[in-house]
């Protein structure tokens, strides 16, 4: 028993041994780290090539490091030691993020150029830039997509004046396609060649017209497709940049084919009515008519000629019962002379007054017989003289109540009367 209380005695002491220790130690600890925050604030400068800094494993988790092409660079690393994320500023002053993937490969950069435009790139697993999200050297925002090689393929951006586009490259990085849309919101797609010529642009006018245009090498238009606001559609070729033949159909079915002269001045027009009317038109620099041709629905073809001033003066035709016509016109277009052959084979010309009333007429009968005649301002025959096959004159006079004055028996006699 004695033994017993005096071990215990004895554990009790040992115990407060060893927390009078415990005691100095931890006040030597905070002597020394006081010391060392006291002196720490006296501290003006620390120099050294590197930084770093590692886990309880001893693992390099950071560091700050100037890299031998001068850069400044504050790295982070997982808890494999892999780098994840850095911080940069190059010589130039170009500051930079990066990020990398568990393979320490680089996947995403934002950095800022010299110039002050900011850029963001991304990376592939091989740690090639795929793509980049900048401003160009003009101050309009872009992104490109990138092949394998690094070559840009495919872009979006944004003009100064507010247009947005897309854009797709070859393998040379020229410019093949582009989309885009305007400033009055009419979108329009673009085909290059290997030159990045603008060769065939597809797109909406002002109006909404859906267009198509084939140009040269030049980039000039040569032919081009449109369908217009008021339904027209029409297919246009074009010199250096002047259309010369322009076919076109309207939306009620009419058709027309136009050719134009140096100065965009239609002088050859074809057309075919809504009705069936067919045309051709010859027109002068003026643009006036000169001559026309046309068949109308009843089966009429017809010739006219026009004078400088755009008025008919001469018409050629075959009526729809096949008689064939000429006529003369004044410069009111009243038809003066009328030349024809009628359905009973009667071979006349008349000759009209102002008013359009034949006044004078001349023809043969089927039979041979000549003829000419003379009728009053009412358009009734007064006077006939006649030639029969054998030979024989003939003169009848009619009065004003249309009776024989003098007969075609006594031509010789009706005369001395």
């Amino acid at each position: 028993m004695d033994a017993l209380a005096e071990r215990v005695a004895r554990l009790e002491r040992e115990n407060r041994r060893i927390k009078r220790v415990g005691t100095v130690v931890c006040l030597a600890v905070l002597v020394v780290g006081l010391g060392g925050a006291y002196s720490a604030k006296w501290l003006k400068t620390v120099e050294a090539e590197q930084f770093i800094l590692r886990d309880q494993g001893g693992t390099l988790r950071a560091n700050l490091v100037v890299n031998p092409a001068g850069k400044a660079v504050l790295g982070f690393a997982d808890a494999q030691g892999a780098y994840r994320l850095a911080f940069g500023v190059s010589p130039e002053g170009t500051p930079n993020i990066d990020l990398y993937d568990p393979s320490a490969k680089k996947r995403v950069t934002l950095a800022v150029s010299s110039a002050g435009a900011p850029g963001l790139s991304l990376f592939d697993p091989a740690g090639q830039e795929r793509v980049a999200l900048a401003f160009n050297a003009e101050g309009r925002p872009t992104l490109t997509f990138l092949d394998v090689e690094g070559r840009g393929r495919f872009g979006l951006d944004l003009t100064a004046d507010g247009r947005p586009g897309l854009s797709l490259f070859d393998q040379d990085r020229k410019e093949q396609l582009t989309l885009d849309v305007g400033t009055d919101g009419a979108p329009s797609l673009r085909f290059c060649d290997r030159g990045e010529g603008r060769r065939l642009v597809l797109g909406l006018g002002p109006k909404g017209a859906p267009m198509l245009s084939l140009r040269d090498p030049n980039e000039t238009p040569r032919l081009g497709l449109e369908v217009r606001a008021n339904g027209q559609a029409t297919l246009s070729l074009s010199d250096l940049g002047r259309e010369r033949i322009v076919l076109g159909a309207q939306a009620d079915g009419r058709s027309s084919l136009a050719l134009l002269d140096e100065k965009k001045r239609e002088r050859i027009g074809m057309g075919l009515g809504a009705g069936g009317k067919a045309a051709l038109v010859f027109s002068g620099r003026d643009r006036k008519e000169r001559i026309a041709l046309a068949v109308l629905q009843d089966g009429k073809a017809g010739l006219s000629v026009f004078d400088p001033g755009g008025r008919a003066r001469l018409g050629v035709g075959v009526r729809s019962d096949g008689r064939p016509t000429v006529g003369v016109l004044d410069p009111d277009g009243q038809v003066r002379i009328d030349l024809g052959i009628g359905a009973d084979g009667l071979v006349g010309m008349g000759l009209f007054d102002r008013k359009g009333i034949n006044s004078l007429a001349f023809g043969i009968q089927p039979n041979g017989k000549p003829m000419v005649g003379m009728l009053d301002p009412e358009g009734k025959n007064r006077l006939t003289l006649t030639l029969n096959p054998e030979g024989k004159p003939g003169l009848e006079i009619v009065g004003p109540k249309g009776k024989d004055e003098i007969g075609q028996s006594d031509p010789e006699e009706g005369l001395r009367r």
